[in-house]
């Protein structure tokens, strides 16, 4: 009996388990032909989808597409990231179906859409394409969690997907809005405008790649700091929406005067905050944005009005005050452009003197007071230096901290530059009493570029400064026209002369000159003569006073040099008192230059090439 009743259970259970494999057998074998039909959730002939609406039963969320470009328009109209749209529809586009449950396979079970949390569905989707349009309910999850139910509406299955397409959906329209304030690439703006309380309007426009001031002043813009405003502009983000909102959604209708109210409360007003327009080209609309108050539950924050005119929002208080800025802070802070080579012409007013430098096919000359050579070296040297200068501060229209003292104190030096890139007339003061820092006042602009006392060309501030750009030759005597030396040191009284004929390679000593000539110091001597170049040009106006000042009416050192010439021609050197650091002051007789030799040329100067003869 218990053997018979064993048998009959394992007869019962093989049938059970036989109906319940071909159960699943037809199951599969339907739903194959279901996936081999539409293995996708979405029908693909939806077409392209223009519009999404997202309904949670109290929250909507309309989205529409506009050119190439996705439109917040419930339950208020928004920018949104266009990112978020994408994998939004992206996880329709992209959900297969794994399951599907007939209508008469739930009622056969006595189940109902309510079970499969269908009966009403916990999320409605409406996808209308641009061929057909389809709504699609989301239920409950499976007993494991990592699958859905839903629904095509319209259809007698329930469906099963995976999860991941109900984490995709936004639960408020909050979460796919746009927190930037501006959008666009930043390279594509063309000009931007700032008007922030206690500054001047300013507009700035990009010409050729560079940028420059429009108002209120016309002149060069840094570009640096250009794109840096507007790097900070494009790459700042909200903290959060102020207005509208999910939470405030039912204020969206309310009156003008009443947001205008909102917008007073917040210092979003035309009269206040920081207002800034960029625009992008020449016909397209700017997009325009304000600063307001800094929100009292949030001191580092800020409000921000965006370009949509009815969005609120709060930003870092950082990025409203960068754009409270003065036109100084903008402006190029090189006072001179170009390049070195075309500038033609350095005019220098200094005290009574006026120094003027012209270039003519790369070589420069002084014009005045006298008509001479120019260093080349040094003058290029000063030019470049000019034209890299950078100010420390730039003030407009006379502006602090340095007004009162432009207006008392006396200029240095006037200053003009002609170059091929324009004409430059300023004039140079000191910026303060230590005179750490000069201020160059340009005469044709109310603009003061404070420059730091070392980074100052001397030349343009004192005449030591303006001689070292002249030439530094003090004689210039081929060997080979050398005819006699005479030299007279104060510390022997004897004179030694050496002489050569002409045609003659050989040198002897002169008339009254006695003992033997020294070949390599008196070969040295000559070689010093041939290219004698001073360590600096001390000044000029050697009146007999002065010459008594410098030693020079009674020489530590004279050499006297005649040269072949149709006429004769003496050159005489004096060498007079010490100059500090074994240097020592110099002139050519009749000649109106005090120069300074160093040791070296004194050292070769000095060599004494004729020895005495010893028994």
């Amino acid at each position: 009996m218990g053997n018979r009743r064993i048998i009959l259970f394992l007869l019962t259970a093989i049938a059970a388990c036989s109906l319940l494999l071909w159960a699943l057998h037809q199951r599969q074998r339907d739903f194959a032909v279901q996936e081999k039909a539409r293995p996708n959730l979405i029908d693909e002939a939806l077409g392209r989808v223009v519009r999404l609406t997202i309904d949670r039963g109290d929250t909507r969320i309309g989205l529409a597409l506009t050119g190439d470009r996705w439109h917040l328009t419930a339950p208020f109209s928004a920018q949104i990231e266009q990112g978020t749209v994408a994998r939004v529809l992206d996880a329709f586009e992209t959900a297969r179906i794994h399951d599907a449950l007939a209508f008469h396979e739930i009622r056969k079970r006595e189940l109902s859409l309510r079970e499969f949390g269908l009966a009403p569905a916990r999320i409605h989707v409406m996808l209308e394409g641009s061929q057909q349009r389809q709504e699609i309910l989301l239920g409950a999850f499976t007993p494991l969690g990592n699958e859905l139910y839903v629904r095509v509406n319209g259809t007698d299955h329930i469906l099963v997907v995976p999860a991941a397409l109900h984490d995709a959906i936004p639960r408020t329209a909050d979460d796919l809005r746009s927190r930037k304030l501006v959008y666009g690439p930043r390279s594509a703006v063309r000009t931007l405008e700032i008007r922030a309380p206690g500054s001047p309007f300013i507009t700035l426009a990009k010409e050729s790649g560079t940028w420059r001031l429009v108002q209120p002043a016309a002149a060069p813009a840094d570009d640096d700091k250009v794109n840096a405003l507007l790097d900070t502009l494009y790459e700042a983000r909200l903290s959060h929406f102020v207005w509208p909102t999910v939470s405030n959604v039912m204020d969206v209708a309310e009156t003008e005067t009443a947001l205008k109210t909102r917008m007073g409360v917040y210092g979003l007003g035309i009269d206040y905050g920081v207002h800034i327009s960029v625009q992008e080209s020449s016909g397209a609309p700017p997009a325009k944005l304000i600063f307001g108050h800094t929100l009292d539950s949030a001191a580092a924050l800020c409000y921000a009005l965006l370009p949509d005119g009815g969005t609120i929002g709060a930003v870092s208080n950082s990025v409203a005050e960068a754009f409270r800025l003065t036109v100084g802070s903008l402006r190029d802070p090189r006072p001179f452009y170009g390049p070195a080579a075309g500038v033609r012409r350095l005019q220098i007013h200094l005290a009574d003197t006026l120094f003027v430098l012209t270039q003519t096919n790369g070589v420069w000359r002084f014009e005045a007071p006298v008509a001479d050579a120019a260093d080349q070296t040094a003058v290029r040297e000063t030019v470049e230096r000019l034209l890299r200068l950078k100010a420390d501060a730039i003030f407009e229209n006379g502006t602090e901290p340095a007004a009162d003292m432009l207006e008392r104190a006396l200029p240095l030096s006037h200053v003009e530059v002609a170059s091929d890139q324009g004409a430059w007339r300023f004039l140079i003061q000191p910026g303060d009493l230590e005179n750490a820092v000069y201020h160059l006042v340009f005469t044709n602009a109310p603009t003061v570029f404070q420059i730091a006392s070392s980074n100052l060309p001397p030349a343009l501030v004192n005449t030591a400064g303006v001689f070292s750009l002249r030439d530094k030759s003090v004689l210039a005597l081929p060997r080979a026209s050398l005819r006699r030396i005479t030299v007279k040191r104060d510390d022997a009284p004897a004179v030694v002369t050496v002489e050569r004929d002409s045609g003659e390679a050989l040198w002897h000593l002169g008339e009254g000159s006695s003992g033997r000539i020294a070949e390599a110091p008196l070969h040295a001597l000559t070689a010093g003569l041939e290219d004698l170049r001073a360590d600096r040009i001390e000044g000029e106006g050697l009146t007999a006073e002065r010459l008594a000042a410098y030693g020079l009416s009674a020489p530590w050192l004279e050499i006297s040099i005649d040269v072949d010439a149709q006429d004769a021609v003496r050159k005489t050197l004096l060498v007079g008192r010490d100059a500090g650091f074994g240097k020592r002051y110099a002139a050519i007789r009749g000649l109106d230059v005090l120069f300074v030799l160093d040791r070296a040329a004194l050292e070769i100067l000095s060599t004494r090439f004729v020895e005495p003869i010893t028994p």
